[in-house]
């Protein structure tokens, strides 16, 4: 029993470790939402070619049944879509598959976009031999935005996973704002 308990509190401490990683790039938001902020300066670059720039990125990149522009407004350089990552983090031991929703706002003007992405909750698919059945947990219910929570270990590596997956998602939209990434094909020359 006791053996069982060290290891259980070492993987504690090395998740520990993992999550302390992350801390300043994310917040809460003001419903304790897990939020992402960045401002990023596309210098040269019109409101009106980083809005393009957005919409392509969203026809991309958004393009399931679950996945949705909810708002987009070019005179105020506003586009708001809505998405699901699927299976992000499988928790093998506890045959536990999580997914989460997300919103995803861009607030542009020349040559600059603020993109803020938050996360509510996770999709918890939980998995017997023969059935499953989903549940829906508000992430501020869980570690480490509650750090009271009984299960540190399986929920601060499923918090690390997420936060890998946001952080590459705010990453590759703005490496496609700067580039023209998904920006069809102008002209002739094609």
């Amino acid at each position: 029993m006791l053996t069982a308990i060290t290891v259980t509190q070492g993987q504690t401490r090395k998740v520990q470790l993992l999550i302390d990683e992350t801390k300043g790039e994310w917040n809460t938001d003001e419903n304790r939402n897990l939020s992402y902020q960045k401002v990023t300066e596309i210098s040269g670059v019109s409101k009106e070619e980083l809005f393009l720039r957005a919409e392509n990125y969203f026809t991309y990149s958004y393009n399931t049944g679950k996945d949705v522009v909810l708002a987009k407004d070019k005179d105020q350089g506003l586009i708001i879509g809505k998405g699901i990552w699927t299976d992000f983090y499988v928790a093998k031991m506890s045959s536990m598959n999580y997914s989460a929703s997300h919103v995803l706002r861009l607030d542009i003007k020349d040559g600059k976009v603020r993109v803020t992405l938050t996360v509510q909750n996770y999709d918890i698919l939980y998995r017997n031999r023969d059935t499953g059945s989903t549940t829906s947990v508000l992430l501020n219910s869980v570690y480490p935005l509650n750090t009271a929570s009984a299960t540190k270990t399986r929920e601060g590596k499923a918090f690390y996973a997420l936060h890998d997956k946001c952080m590459m998602a705010i990453s590759l939209l703005i490496l496609n704002l700067k580039t023209e990434g998904f920006s069809i094909a102008k002209g002739n020359n094609w």
